[in-house]
């Protein structure tokens, strides 16, 4: 995952169907954070679960420019949601969310 970390320019991203679970979102969170360009992330059928979606909260709070977002296949239940929606509160351009 740190070598996400030097690919600031990508715009889409997808990790679909490669079943990170929480240890997975965990340790992609970091490199994430510094990807403020993603229009396009998916973690569809991922097995992430609260803790995996606390982890990466703070990762999409900065991405402004997220057009669509995906985390259908997962397992998010209340307190995932809760920590992701702050997050969604800053994608301005969002036309996309699928859970």
């Amino acid at each position: 995952a740190p070598s996400l970390a030097f690919m600031g320019s990508m715009t889409h991203l997808f990790f679909t169907g490669n079943k990170i679970g929480d240890a997975g979102a965990k340790a992609l969170a970091p490199s994430l954070a510094v990807m403020r360009l993603l229009t396009v992330l998916s973690f569809t059928d991922n097995h992430i679960g609260d803790e995996g979606a606390i982890a990466l909260a703070p990762s999409l709070a900065v991405m402004g420019s997220m057009e669509r977002l995906s985390f259908n296949g997962n397992h998010i239940g209340d307190a995932g949601a809760i920590a992701l929606a702050p997050s969604l509160a800053v994608m301005g351009s969002m036309t996309t969310l699928e859970f």
